[in-house]
């Protein structure tokens, strides 16, 4: 027997906006493992998604204060960062150099970077 939930979604004729079939039986999309939907050959746009893309913003923490703040992603940084430790600019010593950044996975696991 099949549930009420399905019949209902068998009876609203979903079909996809790129290409106009009924839901699921095209592969105009693909499903992201943060759980949202995205058209094929484009990036998740899950603003909180741990996977990598162009559109994932990444969190800068300051180290020492531990003040934190979204931002937008930097082609410059390796693809799998979720944080970057960095001196806020009150944190940084007198002499005013910033050390550089520290990357860091979605698993909080050190990233190489050159």
């Amino acid at each position: 027997m099949t549930s009420l939930i399905n019949r209902l979604i068998d009876r609203a004729r979903m079909v996809c906006t790129v290409c106009g079939a009924r839901m699921g039986e095209c592969d105009c999309w693909t499903k992201c493992a943060c759980g949202w939907s995205y058209r094929k050959g484009e990036s998740c746009r899950n603003p909180d998604c741990a996977t990598s893309g162009p559109l994932r913003p990444v969190m800068i923490e300051c180290p020492r204060c531990h003040r934190s703040n979204k931002a937008v992603r930097d082609p410059s940084d390796p693809p799998a960062t979720v944080t970057i430790h960095i001196e806020c600019p009150e944190c940084v010593e007198s002499d005013g150099d910033m050390a550089d950044p520290v990357y860091f996975d979605a698993a909080g696991k050190l990233i190489p970077w050159l």
